[in-house]
């Protein structure tokens, strides 16, 4: 049993193979070199933002290809990624606690 965690992985796999299809959408198609690019973006925002390990990173995102992206990019920053998505229930969206910093507008 592997005991890396998963973003370690997911990394290894991306310097191993950067060609391989990492993830499907729809009619797209995301190399390991796309996925951890845009990752990065995620990341680098976060880290911008100030946000540390004892923050909790809280993810409201509709589904497609980002449902895989970012959480990736919030491990990358060593958070741990708490998501809620959009299709989730009104109610249940409302019990999520208000941004203290909130990270718009990453691609």
């Amino acid at each position: 049993m592997n005991k890396k965690p998963i973003i370690n992985i997911i990394q290894q796999q991306a310097l191993q193979t950067p060609e391989n299809i990492a993830l499907v959408c729809d009619a797209a198609s995301y190399t390991y070199r796309d996925l951890i690019a845009n990752a990065n973006n995620i990341t680098q925002q976060i880290i911008k933002n100030g946000l540390d390990r004892e923050d909790v990173v809280g993810i409201l995102i509709a589904r497609n290809q980002w449902m895989a992206i970012a959480p990736v990019g919030v491990l990358a920053a060593g958070i741990v990624p708490m998501s809620a998505w959009s299709f989730a229930p009104t109610r249940a969206i409302r019990q999520i606690p208000a941004p203290s910093t909130s990270i718009r507008n990453v691609p």
